[in-house]
């Protein structure tokens, strides 16, 4: 079976810097693709996951932080992508947020918090990436999902 080559792809993985979305981007740069991490909270572990991925696959890798449940972040995200990679192949939306409350006990700021994040921010950035992808012939878009969307608390 043929390994996967994505040598002079550029793949954008949001809440890239831990968890499965570091995996996603250890994954992607080691079959070659250039990885923009996007952070919300620890710019210190997305540049640290940045170096190594540099490191162990000569592949380009920048960090930029935004929350994506913001458009205007989301476009500042995007135009930095392209500042620094020239463009977009690869969106995985992994980006996600839970909240710790009960849900007969979040008030409407917690939920539209949570939305926010896991609803609208894959809206977002796929909207800015579909756009791109348009104008450039094509390109993949994943959604991560999580199982809190099928039980909730």
């Amino acid at each position: 079976m043929e390994m996967m080559n994505l040598k002079g792809k550029k793949a954008l993985v949001t809440g890239g810097s831990q968890g499965i979305g570091a995996q996603i981007c250890r994954e992607l740069a080691s079959k070659g693709a250039d990885v923009f991490i996007n952070y919300y909270t620890n710019k210190d572990k997305a540049q640290f996951l940045a170096d190594e991925l540099k490191s162990n696959y000569g592949i380009q890798a920048i960090i930029g932080g935004a929350d994506v449940s913001k458009p205007e972040e989301v476009q500042r995200l995007f135009k930095e992508m392209d500042d620094s990679l020239g463009g977009i192949d690869i969106l995985i939306n992994n980006a996600g947020s839970e909240s710790n409350c009960h849900i007969l006990d979040m008030d409407v700021d917690e939920w539209n918090r949570v939305v926010g994040v896991n609803l609208n921010g894959p809206f977002l950035c796929a909207q800015q990436a579909g756009r791109r992808m348009e104008q450039s012939g094509g390109g993949v878009i994943i959604n991560i999902s999580s199982i809190h969307d099928m039980v909730p608390r």
